[in-house]
Parts: C-alpha cells; sequence; structure tokens
C-alpha cells in the first residue's frame, strides 16, 4: 500500500503517516510490498517475507506497524516484535475471505487502530481490554488548502469561465460507482459542468484539481474511511458522497456537501443544491491533521510497549 507510476493514488494517506511519525523523531523503515495493482506480482510477498524477518531478527525496531492483513500473515511467525495493525480494508464491508483474514490479524495483534468509525465501534464492544484506536489517517494541510480557483484552473490549463465537479477515482474502478455520474453527464448535465477524472492524477496535482472544482463527488460501493472527502474539505471544496466509510462524520453539515443514496434522481438534486461558496477556508475538522493523527499514533506505540 504504497505509490507507485502504475498507481500515483494507492496509499499515499500510508506514506504521508510514515513521514509524519518520523518527524516525531521515531525512527522508522518502510518495506512496500508491491502487489500487482502497483505494478509488481506474487513473487513479491516472498522476497518481502524474507525483508521483514532479517530486519525484524537483526534490528532494534520494538514495532512491526503493519497496514494490510497479508502484512500480518507474513510477520505472524515474529513472534519476539510487538505488532500494531491499522485496518484500511474497505472490502470487510464484502464479507467472505478478506473479513475472515482481518478478523485473524485484529485478534492477534497487540493494538489495532481503525481509520473506519464503524469497525472500531464494532470491535472495541468485542475486545475492550485491547489497545483499540479510531485514528483515521491524517491531512497534510500544507499541501490541500484553500487557494484561488482560478488560479488553480490556470495551473491545470483549465477554462477559468467552466464550472466542474471533480471525480477523483478512476472511472475504470467498478467499486467506485462512476457510472451513474455518467449517466447524469448523458442525461441531466445540459452542458451545465465539465467533469474531471481521476485515475491518473498525480498526488502534487490533486489540491489543485480540488481548488479548480466546484464540488467533489465520490460514489463508492464501499470505503474504510474517505480520505478524498477530508482533502477536499481541507481545500473548502464540499463534498456530494454515497454514506461510506466515514463520510458522515466528515460532511457533518450543509456547508461541507451531501450524503446522499446512490441514484440518479438523489445526485441531480445534490448537484443542484451546490453550495455558494463566498468564502475560501478550510471545512476541515483540526483533529483530522496530519500532526494531530500522528501524535495519536505515537502516544499508541507508547501504550502498546509498555503493556
Amino acid at each position: 500500500m504504497w505509490p507507485s507510476e502504475a498507481s500515483p493514488w494507492l496509499g499515499t494517506f500510508v506514506k504521508q503517516q510514515v513521514s509524519s511519525i518520523k518527524e516525531t523523531g521515531i525512527d522508522n523503515e518502510v518495506i512496500n510490498i508491491r502487489s500487482k495493482k502497483s505494478g509488481g506480482n506474487n513473487f513479491s510477498y516472498i522476497i518481502a517475507f524474507f525483508k521483514i524477518f532479517i530486519i525484524a531478527f537483526r534490528s532494534k525496531y520494538q514495532i512491526i506497524h503493519l497496514q494490510h492483513w497479508i502484512c500480518w500473515l507474513l510477520c505472524s511467525g515474529i513472534f519476539w516484535k510487538k505488532k500494531v495493525y491499522t485496518v484500511h480494508e474497505g472490502e470487510f464491508f464484502l464479507g467472505g475471505y478478506r473479513k475472515f483474514f482481518i478478523s485473524l490479524a485484529i485478534k492477534y495483534c497487540d493494538a489495532v487502530i481503525f481509520v473506519n468509525h464503524k469497525m472500531y465501534q464494532i470491535y472495541k464492544k468485542k475486545y475492550p481490554s485491547k489497545l483499540i484506536r479510531f485514528i483515521p489517517c491524517g491531512v497534510d494541510t500544507k499541501a490541500f488548502s484553500p487557494q484561488n480557483s482560478t488560479k488553480a484552473k490556470k495551473h491545470l490549463s483549465l477554462d477559468s469561465n467552466s464550472r466542474y465537479l471533480f471525480f477523483p477515482a478512476s472511472p475504470n474502478r467498478l467499486e467506485k460507482n462512476a457510472q451513474l455520474l455518467q449517466q447524469w453527464d448523458e442525461e441531466l448535465n445540459d452542458k451545465r459542468y465539465k467533469i474531471l477524472w481521476g485515475g491518473s492524477i498525480s498526488y502534487q496535482d490533486m489540491p489543485h484539481y480540488m481548488n479548480a472544482c466546484d464540488v467533489l463527488i465520490t460514489l463508492s460501493h464501499y470505503e474504510s474511511d474517505g480520505m478524498v472527502v477530508k482533502e477536499s474539505l481541507a481545500c473548502g471544496k464540499p463534498v456530494i458522497s454515497t454514506d461510506v466509510g466515514n463520510s458522515r462524520r466528515y460532511i457533518s453539515s450543509s456547508n461541507k456537501g451531501k450524503i446522499i443514496e446512490p441514484n440518479l434522481s438523489a445526485l441531480n438534486q445534490a448537484i443542484n443544491q451546490i453550495p455558494t461558496q463566498n468564502t475560501v477556508a478550510s471545512l476541515l475538522e483540526s483533529e483530522y491533521k496530519l500532526n494531530c493523527t500522528a501524535e495519536k499514533v505515537v502516544h499508541l506505540y507508547r501504550e502498546v510497549l509498555i503493556k
């Protein structure tokens, strides 16, 4: 779960978290397992197993911080190190074998961080004495901050007089439900808005796209958290989202956007009600800023070592 040329959007929040934790004085080392999605192959897992084992055996690192249930499988035999597992996987809500292995990783790790509040509530109740925390990944507000919309459009060579909707995910990812917005564009848009589609946008350009649009739209069938929702709000842009992940927690008032049912009528109504912005200011709560979430993770590390 790390950005690559094949998938520049993948795991940017993990990379940012690692950097922010290092800034607190915590030494860390990253082993990136390149799956097929990020341009790797199945041999990456075998290579990663030996790398992890060697580093765990030779180094003085006290904690292994896992970002995926497969990482837990690879590290399950390293019994002499404490393990912290951050549960990012939205696939948990689909059930099946993924949910089974995620549940095992939650059970056997020394501490668990949930980025999804619903999952946090379920497992905090199930394991009341376990070190379990709700810490969604933080937003880098140095990168994601309000900009002048006209300047953002100019930076991206967009028409300064046009209005834009931004769909940040790749329309080819079926779970992101882009076909609903495509249907709206064909049947109801009537050339009022141009749509900016994601999929190959660099992390560096993402804030410009968010600042250039009138509203960000995410229509996913499932999410763990909703990173783009937080980033858009940090840029001062409202969000139209389905009720997945933590969207309802973040979009807590009408000026921040709207939660909708995944159907054409609800989407059209929400677009027609996009709030007019007289001032440009961040809409993100301070607790979701990168430095705040990093401090919470570091505090959990200390709790794990004491316990």
